[in-house]
Formats: C-alpha cells, sequence, structure tokens
C-alpha cells in the first residue's frame, strides 16, 4: 500500500523441490493466511504499514495481518510457517496447502509466537516465545517449552526492560538468552500512522537471562551499549559463565525502520559481523565481554547445525561478504563456515 514499506511485508512462499528418477520438481504456493485471502478476494492491497493495523483498510478489521514469510520448521511431524507477530500455520508438506493456525494443542497461550524457537538437539524439545504477548506495543515476552509430542509443558511470563523487537534467541545447555536492543515501538507511533518500529539509540541494549528449567522471576537482564543482536548462532555455558556467538551490529540495521529522532541511516552502524559474548551470571552488574571475530567479514542470518543446539558446537554458517573478493566491480556473495575451538 505504501511504497515506503518495509519488505518484511511480503507475502510467505512455501516450495518444493522434489528429485526423482532423474527429474527435478519444482513446486511453490503461498501461505494462505488471513491477510492473503482477504487481499486475493479483494483483488487489491488492503493491509497498510508493516504491523500497523490502524493504516489498513477498514474492510479488514480485526482480520489478522500476519504474512507468515520468515521461517518453516519442522516439529512433532508438522511443517509450520512462521512469522513472530502471529501463531504458526500448518502447511501439507506434500501439496503446500496451508492449514489453520497451531496452537500446540492449546497449551500454547501467548497471541504471538517467534519465527526462530529452539529445539534441543539431544533432547528434541523445543522452546518457543512470543513478544508483545499482551498486545500491540506490550513490552510482555512468554517463554514456552514444548516437548517433542507437541505438548506444552512450561508457560513462563516477564516484562522486558521496554518493547522491543526480540527476533532471536539463543539456548545453551541450561540457560535462554534474550536479546533486547534499540529497535522499539509505541501505541503513540502506530496511532500516528508509522511503520511499526523505529530506531532510538539513546537507550542501552540489554540480554536477559533466564534458567532453561528456572522461573520467570529468575530472569537477569545484564546491561550494555547500543547493539541490534537480529539473528543468534548459540551459546554455551559452564559454571554459571555463558558463552553467546552471534551476529551483531553497532546500529540499526535496517533502513527501512527509521530513526525516532530524526537522525540519518548510518550504514557504517549497520555493518553485521560475529562477535562473541561472555556473560557471568553471579555478576550481572560486571556487564559483558565482547569480541569481535574475523572482523574483515560482514554477514548475516547466522546459524549453527540444529543437532548442536543448547549443546557445545565448533562450527557457525551465515551468508557474508568479503571487501576483497570482487567479481566485475561487484561484490560476490559467498556461503562461509567459521571455526571456534
Amino acid at each position: 500500500m505504501f511504497a515506503d514499506d518495509s519488505p518484511f511485508a511480503a507475502d510467505g512462499i512455501a516450495s518444493t523441490f522434489r528429485i526423482a528418477d532423474g527429474s527435478c520438481d519444482f513446486t511453490a504456493r503461498f501461505v494462505e493466511t488471513p491477510r492473503y485471502l482477504a487481499n486475493r478476494q479483494a483483488r487489491r492491497q488492503l493491509f497498510g504499514y508493516y504491523r500497523n493495523p490502524f493504516t489498513d483498510d477498514p474492510s479488514v478489521a480485526g482480520v489478522s495481518g500476519t504474512v507468515s514469510n520468515t521461517n518453516i520448521i519442522m516439529f512433532n511431524g508438522k511443517m509450520l510457517a512462521l512469522k513472530e507477530d502471529a501463531l504458526p500455520y500448518e502447511v501439507d508438506p506434500a501439496t503446500l496447502q496451508t492449514g489453520g493456525s497451531y496452537d500446540f494443542g492449546g497449551g500454547y497461550k501467548a497471541p504471538t509466537f517467534t519465527a526462530h524457537p529452539k529445539i534441543d538437539g539431544r533432547t528434541g524439545e523445543m522452546i518457543a516465545f512470543g513478544y508483545e504477548a499482551e498486545g500491540l506495543a506490550s513490552n510482555a515476552i512468554w517463554i514456552y517449552t514444548i516437548d517433542p509430542g507437541g505438548m506444552v509443558t512450561s508457560e513462563r511470563k516477564l516484562a522486558a526492560p521496554y518493547m522491543s523487537m526480540v527476533h532471536d534467541i539463543a539456548i545453551s545447555q541450561n540457560y535462554i538468552l534474550i536479546p533486547v536492543y534499540g529497535m522499539v515501538s509505541s501505541m503513540e507511533r502506530l496511532h500516528q500512522g508509522k511503520v511499526h518500529w523505529g530506531w532510538d539509540d539513546r537507550i542501552p541494549s540489554y540480554i536477559g537471562i533466564v534458567p532453561r528449567n528456572g522461573d520467570a522471576s529468575e530472569v537477569v537482564w545484564i546491561a550494555g551499549p547500543e547493539m541490534a543482536m537480529v539473528h543468534t548462532f548459540s551459546a554455551t555455558d559452564e559454571g554459571g559463565v555463558i558463552t553467546l556467538h552471534a551476529a551483531v551490529s553497532d546500529s540499526n540495521p535496517f533502513p527501512f525502520f527509521p530513526d525516532v529522532n530524526g537522525k540519518p541511516f548510518n550504514p557504517a552502524g549497520a555493518r553485521t559481523t560475529i562477535r562473541k559474548y561472555t556473560f557471568d551470571v553471579a555478576r550481572p552488574q560486571a556487564g559483558w565481554q565482547e569480541e569481535t571475530l574475523f572482523p574483515e567479514w560482514a554477514g548475516a542470518l547466522s546459524r549453527i547445525d540444529d543437532r548442536y543446539l543448547g549443546h557445545p558446537y565448533r562450527y557457525g554458517f551465515l551468508t557474508a561478504a568479503h571487501p576483497h573478493e570482487a567479481m566485475a566491480g561487484q561484490r560476490r556473495i559467498s556461503p562461509m563456515s567459521s571455526w571456534w575451538t
């Protein structure tokens, strides 16, 4: 509807490649969310700025605006399309037909579900969460543990230091790590008809640490300088000391989410590199230690082999661009693997 809207507002598509008998068949289908179906019926865009229902056409008041476009996972025999502003949508892995939203047998109560749940590589249990869990612009984060059979075994409700994008988390053997940073929103902002997110460099960043088997009251928030930790690799812990690897920028990584104070976008601050963080749970007042690994590489969408989530790991992967690799004057994007000892 608006030319300056976020590209994150695009409808989600599920696709398959089927290879057999010397041939490869490709299929793709839109995830048929309520938003997609309403737009298709109207044959025009009815939804306004990214995640701002106050800018939608009045005809879709109360209709979910999720686009279910960020991630697809397999869990408990179900294929789930994910977007962090709504529940997952089931997609048939054979036909790619969209089913309904999925709430894990009614045990998942939050209205939102992360696009990046963590499934323990050894136990198969899932750690998931929803932010804005008590309504638009709320700072509530609800954390769930879900067993391999799809049953919710714990629900913990906590409040972030302020309302922030919480796109990804990390898990170690014993802890859950929750990054909170200056990508913020408010009801005032939404009522003003703006895109959901804006960047505020005046506020500190935080990492919330919750014991995997503990209560929400045990959360510890460790403060640090301005940064954006949109995606993590993973984490490990030993003796209450946690090591976290993540792809991090010093400031706002997204030019389509403008600065709330009108400052121009800072491309240098958006550059994302691999960082190593160390936290001592017993000394949260000491803050965190940060080290930049491979500073010559800039990249994003960090992850590890899922079989090692929640446990020690050696390799991390992300898409990266090296400043000295070029073809015909253009940078070549190449996959990178890194080895930590």
